[in-house]
């Protein structure tokens, strides 16, 4: 239990909940994504004029429907402009509700509820996780056990050992060598590194959020690729979900690779909903060749929603 309070287990799975929004801080809270907008728009923060806002004094109703009103220290140039667009589109789900208060929800039960049962089992999952001697080590050789083509299994050692060519990676070896160059081609706003890309980068964060729903899991991520790659395995409890686990992972880190070359050398677009389709459509092929799960599964019945619930 002391270990794992070492950690952020408990910030990581509370996140606000939106009612007039007059007790949320715009920036500083988590309540839109998995991060606070300050860290997922960092350029945006930057230029907000008052840091310390409430959701509720960044907008106005008119006419019975919430209105966003951006407050920026100086004009908005072109360049930035796009950001904002993406900022506007990734808070439009979340619009104040005037009829009831804020809140703290708890990301870890279904109904947002604290429950000891579900602290007891992020707590079990986080103790997995934290770092311990050749815990490296045990990651990499797991992966080697992953019932998926040697690429993609390749990819994703590569990917833990952070040694794929990302624009950090490139400019600490001296062959980008400006920060415009080295911006995620995703979202634009961060260097583009290992744990940028692939967990807290926007585009990246949804995809996330789209397989945990097929998955029927239910929890907040933390924020370093090694301990989500030890979180995600350790929700299965058996050895063929544990197995199914492994290769959806590699699977997605060897995909959204794929994607980013593709979209930063060929300027190909894809989101998120395609992409888990793909993946689910992928893992159904690898599974009717690797056999990563006995039961035999139609592919509608692959791709439904709660799919490790039709494997217990």
């Amino acid at each position: 239990m002391g270990r794992a309070n070492s950690g952020r287990w408990f910030m990581d799975n509370i996140r606000r909940r939106i009612g007039n929004g007059s007790q949320t801080k715009f920036w500083e809270h988590k309540w839109a994504g998995s991060t606070p907008l300050r860290m997922t728009f960092p350029r945006l923060f930057q230029l907000a004029t008052d840091k310390e806002a409430t959701v509720g004094e960044w907008g106005k109703w008119v006419d019975g429907e919430w209105i966003w009103e951006f407050k920026w220290r100086r004009e908005i140039r072109a360049s930035e402009q796009e950001m904002v667009d993406r900022l506007t589109n990734f808070i439009s789900q979340c619009v104040p509700c005037a009829d009831r208060e804020d809140c703290w929800t708890w990301l870890a039960s279904s109904d947002g509820k604290f429950s000891t049962k579900s602290t007891y089992s992020i707590l079990k999952a986080y103790s997995n996780v934290l770092p311990r001697p050749n815990a490296d080590a045990d990651f990499l050789n797991l992966i080697w056990k992953a019932k998926t083509p040697h690429k993609a299994t390749m990819t994703t050692w590569r990917m833990l050992k952070n040694r794929l060519p990302t624009c950090e990676n490139l400019r600490k070896r001296k062959i980008l060598m400006t920060d415009e160059a080295t911006k995620c081609c995703e979202c634009d706003m961060q260097e583009e590194s290992t744990n940028h890309f692939f967990l807290l980068c926007p585009k990246t964060d949804e995809v996330w959020n789209e397989l945990q729903k097929w998955l029927g899991i239910v929890t907040a991520r933390p924020n370093h690729f090694g301990k989500h790659f030890g979180m995600f395995i350790s929700f299965g409890k058996e050895k063929k979900i544990r197995n199914l686990l492994l290769a959806i992972w590699v699977g997605c880190i060897w995909i959204m690779w794929k994607k980013r070359n593709e979209r930063r050398f060929d300027g190909k677009l894809w989101d998120s909903k395609n992409f888990v389709l793909e993946i689910k459509i992928r893992l159904w092929f690898w599974n009717m060749i690797f056999e990563i799960v006995e039961d035999a599964m139609d592919l509608d019945a692959w791709c439904s929603n709660d799919f490790i619930c039709k494997l217990l």
